[in-house]
């Protein structure tokens, strides 16, 4: 009993799972993880590359890290999230239109999709495992379409000290709980 208690209460702290929000912009989307808070939304004017679309920019942060997330439906967008401590086995559930993507980690594993030359279309949405150790941030973008993570499961390398602390105490409070009873 006591061993299932301890392992169900190692898998609440280090484990963590992070779902998406969807942002709605007047001419676009942008995708961060649900849960989060948004630090700033901003729309910036087009000029880049040509065009005269604006872009819209998105900071935020959650509970292990910030991102960023920039772009419109007409150009295509990018982003990155930053881990506050590394991660292991990474797990995304990503979208992606338009031309091509690529999601990328921290030690330069990547996934991507070309359509050029246009032979086929690239998939729209799927699941990738990042295997490194000590992940500290993943980026992606893509051209002329939206893309994003939809939601995101991770370990954490090292726990945070909060967590042991909190931990702590919980066993502590258990132990003198029982203590009490007994006496």
């Amino acid at each position: 009993m006591r061993k299932a208690l301890f392992a169900i209460l190692a898998l609440l702290c280090f484990a963590v799972c992070v779902r998406a929000d969807t942002l709605t912009f007047q001419d676009g989307e942008i995708i961060i993880p649900d849960g989060s808070t948004v630090i700033s939304s901003v729309t910036e004017p087009g000029a880049t590359a040509g065009t005269a679309t604006p872009f819209n920019i998105v900071t935020f942060s959650f509970a292990d890290g910030t991102g960023l997330a920039r772009g419109d439906f007409n150009d295509g967008d990018n982003g990155i999230i930053n881990f506050t401590v590394p991660v292991t086995s990474l797990t995304i559930n990503w979208v992606a239109t338009g031309e091509e993507f690529l999601f990328e980690d921290s030690s330069f594993q990547m996934f991507s999709c070309s359509i050029v030359p246009l032979v086929s279309a690239c998939p729209e949405s799927g699941t990738f495992t990042f295997t490194g150790a000590g992940i500290t941030s993943i980026t992606w973008g893509n051209f002329a379409g939206f893309s994003g993570i939809e939601s995101m499961s991770y370990t954490l390398a090292t726990p945070e000290p909060a967590a042991l602390v909190l931990l702590a105490i919980g066993l502590c409070a258990i132990f003198l709980s029982r203590q009490l009873r007994i006496s």
